[in-house]
């Protein structure tokens, strides 16, 4: 088991970098283009709602006329399409800001410090495959820096108790960058695996011997 670890992560080394993963061409342009229809039907459904169909049977005498629920119904899509494209553009902008930057084994993800790959315990690619999407969690717990006295080493900054996860989405960021960075992930979760010591048993416990009845009247 450990020689077929060791072959699959000696396929392709971990790249040092840098690696950087910017936001999607298609997955903010998508948005873009969904805020702008949004906008134009509202602009539409204003003018509708509020300045042409109420007055309606005036400018077209010979049609038949506008309802009361087919005004109030552009008035309030005039009302609210353009506030919902705002938020669209707003939570695209934002789930898509920064970067995902790989260099000399360190990996920096939006709202994340700097995680070096050894630092990172696990990665959940149940959806990888269909979607892109994987999950990754990590501890800089155990991350020393030299205290500036001389003395022992210290836990200092980001360092101190930053545990967390976060996600990696090659549809939200550059896909082939994104690949890369998941498959060094990866390699470096297996190396670490292939290097990790045995499992030791724990020595079975002696159970004590079972007191004597005794039988006698």
């Amino acid at each position: 088991m450990a020689e077929e670890i060791e072959a699959v992560a000696a396929e392709e080394p971990v790249a040092t970098g840098p690696v950087v993963a910017k936001p999607g061409r298609y997955y903010r342009v998508a948005r873009y283009l969904m805020t702008l229809l949004l906008f134009g039907y509202g602009a539409w459904s204003i003018y509708d709602g509020f300045f042409s169909w109420p007055h309606w049977t005036d400018t077209h005498p010979l049609e038949k006329p506008k309802t009361h629920t087919d005004i109030v119904l552009n008035q309030i899509l005039g009302c609210g399409l353009p506030p919902m494209g705002l938020v669209i553009l707003g939570w695209a902008i934002y789930n898509s800001r920064g970067e995902y930057r790989m260099e000399n084994g360190v990996l920096t993800v939006p709202g994340h410090p700097p995680i070096p790959l050894e630092k990172i315990q696990s990665i959940d690619r149940e959806s990888w495959d269909r979607k892109g999407i994987a999950y990754v969690e990590y501890d800089l717990t155990q991350s020393p820096v030299a205290a500036k006295s001389g003395g022992p080493v210290s836990y200092e900054g980001v360092n101190r108790g930053a545990r967390g996860s976060f996600r990696l989405d090659d549809f939200v960021y550059e896909r082939e960058s994104t690949d890369k960075i998941f498959k060094a992930i990866e390699e470096s979760l297996l190396k670490a695996a292939s290097n990790a010591p045995p499992i030791t048993p724990a020595p079975a416990l002696k159970a004590p011997p079972r007191p004597k009845l005794n039988t006698k009247a």
